[in-house]
């Protein structure tokens, strides 16, 4: 259920911080903890309202949604390396 979350929220054209709540709630036992870098990242979005006139700063968002991809992506690695360490050290036992 995390992952179609955390599919939908990425390919979503709107995410407000509150949206990340449900996704938080799932991950927040696992190993994964990108979920709580996203969520505080998310802050960033308010920059918009800075002023007067609503203008989203395209660079906030691409600063968010990198690190938030960076951070994904190397979870994942690392998530990958132990389970083939697992499936080794069971292989030979």
């Amino acid at each position: 259920m995390a992952t179609a979350l955390t599919i939908y929220f990425l390919l979503a054209t709107t995410v407000h911080p509150w949206y990340l709540t449900t996704l938080l709630a799932l991950t927040v036992m696992s190993n994964f903890r990108f979920t709580i870098a996203w969520t505080g990242l998310a802050i960033l979005t308010y920059a918009a309202y800075r002023t007067s006139t609503y203008q989203e700063s395209l660079w906030l968002v691409a600063l968010e949604y990198s690190i938030v991809f960076i951070w994904l992506i190397i979870e994942l690695y690392v998530y990958r390396q132990r389970q083939r360490a697992v499936n080794v050290k069971l292989k030979y036992t």
